[in-house]
Order: C-alpha cells, then structure tokens, then sequence
C-alpha cells in the first residue's frame, strides 16, 4: 500500500521550479519563495490572492531583486503602471509620484520606511495641510497595495503623524443676498448658469460641463452624470464621471429654472446664426458665445462680475453651492438625506455636519437676539 500524504503536504499547491510553493493554512493560503538565499512568505486569504502575491516575489526574483531592496520609488512606479486609473486621476497621481513624493523617498527601500521618515517628507513639502495630506493619500493606498502582497509587514504612512486640516467655515449668502444676485441676473447672459448653481446645488466642474441632452426640459429634470475639465498643455475634455459615485444624480428643476433655461436655449440658438459660432464636440448648455468650453478663469471673472452687479463681495464660486444646499436644507425641514443626493454626496452624514451645524448655530443668534430685544 501506498505512503500516506501528511495533511500539510497534501494541502500543498506544487509549482515549477523556482516560482515558489503554496500551502493551505488555518486562516487562508500561505506561500514562499527563495531569493538570494533568503526565504520570503506571502500570505492571502484566497489561493488566487496568495498566488499573485507569490508571483510579484517571482518577477522581482527573475529582475535580481530581493523584496528587502525594493524602494519606495520603484514599487510606486510599478503600481501605478498597472493601476486601473481614469485618465485625470493617473495624471494627477503619477505627478504627486514623480514630482513629490520619489525626490525624497523614492530611495529608501520599501520595507526600511519609517512614519517618521513620511513626517519629515511632509515637513519638507512646504504646503498646505490639505495638499500633504493629498499627496500621503497616493502613498498609503500605494503601499496598501504592497502590504497586500506581502512585501512589507505595516503600512507606515498610515502611521504618520501629519499637518492637521482645520475644517474649513461654511459660508452661504442669506436669502436676502439671493434675491438682489436674481434680480441682478434677469436678462444676462449668465441668468442660466448661475440660477442652476444657486437652485441646484452643483459643483463649478459640473455646471460647465451639462450638455443638452442632459436636459429635459418637458420633464423639468437635470442629468449630473459628467464635468468639463482643462487639459495640460491646452484645451478641455469631458469626464464622463462625476466626484463620487454618487455625484451621477437626477436632479428635479422648478417650473421658473426651467423657463430660465427655455430662455437660455433659445437665445444660445440665436448665437449660433452668428459668423463667430465655432462650436465644439459636444452640444453645451453653458459655452462662450463662440459655442466653445468656458475655462476656469473665465468662469470666475463671470462670478465676480455678477457679484459686483449685486453689489456683493467677492467669494469663491462654491459658495452659490453652499447657498443651494443650506436652502434646501431650511425648506425640505432639514431632511438631510433629500439634500445630501440632491448635492451628490457620498455620506447624508457629510452634509449634516457641514450645513445643519451652522444652521443651528445661526438659529440660536437669532434666538438670543430676539430674547436680547424682547426681555425686559
């Protein structure tokens, strides 16, 4: 009769020579693999799991490099080749790599990075809180991908201790300030724009970017689904994604935003008989009055220009967002999730401690001035 096979060897997952071994354990799959003399594990909680993380020790074993010399630079470099990344975030993240993050730890060895080398990294960036912490992000989800495969055992930049980010003071213009900007707005170019702001709640990025058939005015409703952005070196380009997950959303309009729009279509209408009309790939809803996108800039120069119609000072353009989502919050009865879609947020609970509380806070002001006038 034949020799009986131990239960570990049994459970074991044989592979050609030189690419390591697989075996089951208690808590999933564990695998191994010589390099250099030295045996180094890998772990996973599936086989498939444990035999990528295996594989990746094998192709640093066919390069001539042992997991322990593997630097930080290289490994974020090789991560973010194959990441799955949108064309905007793999431009964004693989500059935050090459130009802030490899110049002062690209060379240390992946696994011999401490949290206080990530300290003194964000120290020496000599930026504002929230870009630090921006750029830790892409370090952190990088070396999350490693811990994974098991070529380090913690993942320090969670450890890091860095520049905190005071939340920032949300502002909105007082119902007051929103009638004297409509009544300032009636008859401009920009009436349209700027009401589906005021009204709705949308983001700058997503406002630019509405193309008419994101429109149905007999529905009286409004598509979010995509945002105009500026491309590096010149021109724009649609993203055909919002922030979030949740930013793609249906948005009701009022009978008045849709005759401001009704308006607006005809009168973009009447644009396009001129010579100067170029036009652009996609139908916009807000475009110069050539029919091309509206940058940035331009945009902004807008805002302020209405603001000083108003007679108002100048804020940031987010603030007639601020302004849309603090109305709706005092005429739905604060129904915070109503809100929270309406703006496209992630979490209901975002939008509750960033509107409510001020509402409250401003509540109770006016509570107290009116005990302040009334009370004997």
């Amino acid at each position: 009769m034949g020799r009986r096979l131990g239960v570990a060897a049994a459970m074991t997952s044989r592979r050609s020579k030189g690419e390591g071994s697989l075996f089951k354990t208690d808590d999933g799959w564990r695998g191994y693999i010589t390099i250099h003399g030295k045996r180094h594990y890998v772990s996973g909680g599936t086989k498939r799991a444990a035999r990528a993380a295996l594989d990746e020790l094998v192709t640093l074993r066919r390069a001539g490099v042992a997991p322990s010399r593997l630097t930080v630079g290289t490994w974020l470099d090789d991560w973010a080749a194959g990441a799955d990344w949108t064309p905007r975030t793999r431009r964004n993240n693989e500059f935050i790599i090459e130009k802030r993050i490899n110049p002062a730890l690209g060379a240390i060895p992946l696994n011999e990075l401490t949290p206080e080398d990530v300290e003194a990294w964000g120290r020496g960036l000599g930026i504002k809180p929230t870009s630090v912490r921006r750029y830790a992000s892409v370090l952190v989800t990088g070396i999350n991908y490693a811990l994974k495969r098991g070529l380090v055992v913690r993942n320090v930049a969670e450890l890091a201790r860095l520049p905190k980010v005071r939340k920032p003071t949300t502002t909105a213009f007082s119902l007051a300030d929103v009638q004297q900007i409509f009544l300032k707005l009636d008859g401009h170019r920009s009436e349209a724009k700027w009401k589906v702001a005021l009204m709705l709640g949308l983001r700058p990025s997503e406002t630019l970017g509405l193309t008419w058939d994101n429109v149905n005015l007999t529905a009286g409703t409004l598509e979010v689904k995509q945002q105009l952005r500026a491309v590096q070196g010149g021109g724009f380009t649609l993203d055909n994604h919002t922030k979030t997950e949740q930013g793609s959303r249906l948005l009701h309009m009022s009978p008045s935003l849709v005759r401001v729009l009704e308006r607006h279509r005809q009168s973009q209408l009447q644009e396009r008989l001129d010579s100067e009309w170029k036009g652009w790939e996609h139908d916009l809803v807000f475009s110069s009055v050539k029919g091309t996108p509206i940058g940035d800039r331009v945009d902004r120069n807008d805002w302020h220009a209405v603001l000083d119609l108003a007679g108002l000072p100048h804020v940031r353009r987010y603030q007639a967002r601020h302004t849309a989502a603090t109305l709706q919050l005092m005429q739905s009865g604060q129904d915070v999730a109503v809100v929270a879609k309406n703006l496209g947020h992630t979490n209901p609970a975002f939008t509750y401690n960033t509107y409510v509380h001020p509402m409250l806070d401003k509540e109770r002001a006016l509570a107290d001035a009116m005990d302040a006038i009334l009370t004997p």
